[in-house]
């Protein structure tokens, strides 16, 4: 039955028009305080029942249907409470066990009774609360680098001397590698420009979240197709845990932002490129490697360490005797270019740990390089 129907019964019926439905079915009789519009109103609204061994059944106005009318307040809860917990045990919501009482049984007022019992179920109270709790999102499965990337917006922040406002951070789910991009305003063009740049860096990726509602995402897809004619899905972000990074690291990385803008208002977009340096050669909690490693399959060199190997190499060479030294000059050209035909065969090198073969320097003799004038 329609539950707009059961409500205008409500409004328009009295606390004992089933009674007086009754005692007209049964004995065909009014209330005598009742005047000749409320015979003729009762009488019509009788129609929809019927009384069967004693019985009023409730037929509808087609009568098509048959539901007992259940008067009796104890034996409403009783009807409720079958209706209401299963055989299983499951306590089902509110339209449900309506609905499943409204099947076999009628009473002006069922969806309100429904409403007000299940608020004092204990059972229900309880799966209300852990209903609320935000659901943990399905961690997103990834196989290579660049597949799934997140887009996430930083700021509003003070205005920079480039008239920067923002932070756009795209990172890649699979090997954590963040860029991060200082931007005027927060608008699908921008998120749009920075995407495109991405795509001609490192490639097209499978998916795309954002955060920032499916209007923006659409926005987003359209600009990337018609300005770039590149063809990206962007999706809606629902939780934190489509921003790509684990939470410690995620907020690491906004804190490390918002330094660099207090400590350099004017400036701070000049800051991000070390932020993110830090961040790339950081080992990651969840991957247990660098995002650099995961990205280029090796490990970075940092200055001082490529430093220390070079001295080292460079000292070994100079302890280790070699016969046959050649000269400086590891090949010479011919045809007068480089003053001389004469071509010596190419040292063999000793691998070391820096390069697997080294270069020799090649200077050429002043002033055999010439330049001819063409002349059309």
């Amino acid at each position: 039955m329609d539950l707009l129907q059961v409500a205008e019964e409500v409004v328009e019926s009295s606390p004992n028009k089933l009674e007086d439905i009754y005692r007209l079915l049964a004995e065909g009789s009014f209330p005598s305080s009742f005047c000749s519009i409320k015979k003729k109103n009762l009488k019509r609204y009788a129609r929809k029942f019927t009384l069967e061994g004693g019985c009023l059944y409730y037929v509808g106005s087609k009568n098509e249907e048959k539901r007992e009318v259940v008067v009796d307040p104890e034996r409403r809860h009783q009807i409720f409470l079958e209706s209401h917990i299963t055989e299983s045990g499951h306590h089902l919501g509110q339209k449900k066990t309506a609905n499943r009482i409204q099947s076999r049984y009628y009473w002006l007022g069922v969806v309100k009774d429904v409403i007000d019992w299940i608020k004092i179920c204990e059972t229900c109270q309880n799966a209300e609360h852990h209903k609320n709790t935000p659901r943990k999102c399905k961690p997103v499965k990834v196989d290579r680098p660049w597949e799934v990337l997140s887009i996430v917006f930083h700021g509003p922040f003070p205005p920079s001397s480039q008239k920067n406002t923002y932070v756009l951070t795209v990172t890649d789910f699979f090997t954590k590698w963040t860029e991060a991009v200082a931007l005027p305003n927060n608008d699908a063009a921008q998120a749009a420009k920075v995407l495109a740049n991405m795509y001609y860096r490192y490639g097209a990726a499978r998916n795309i979240y954002c955060n920032q509602g499916w209007d923006f995402c659409k926005e987003v897809s359209r600009n990337l197709y018609e300005r770039w004619n590149i063809s990206q899905t962007i999706t809606l972000a629902e939780t934190s845990d489509h921003a790509g990074l684990d939470k410690m690291t995620f907020e690491g990385l906004k804190s490390s932002i918002r330094m660099a803008v207090s400590d350099n208002p004017s400036e701070w977009d000049e800051f991000l490129e070390p932020i993110l340096f830090t961040f790339r050669t950081s080992i990651n909690p969840v991957t247990k490697y660098t995002p650099y490693f995961l990205m280029f399959s090796r490990e970075i060199q940092l200055s001082g360490v490529l430093a220390n190997l070079l001295a080292t190499d460079k000292q070994e060479r100079k302890s280790t005797p070699r016969p046959n030294r050649c000269s400086s000059a590891a090949f010479q050209g011919h045809d007068g270019i480089f003053g001389s035909s004469a071509v010596q065969p190419l040292k063999k090198f000793k691998q070391t740990a820096v390069m697997s073969f080294k270069f020799e320097n090649v200077l050429f003799p002043e002033g055999t390089v010439a330049v001819e004038e063409v002349t059309s």
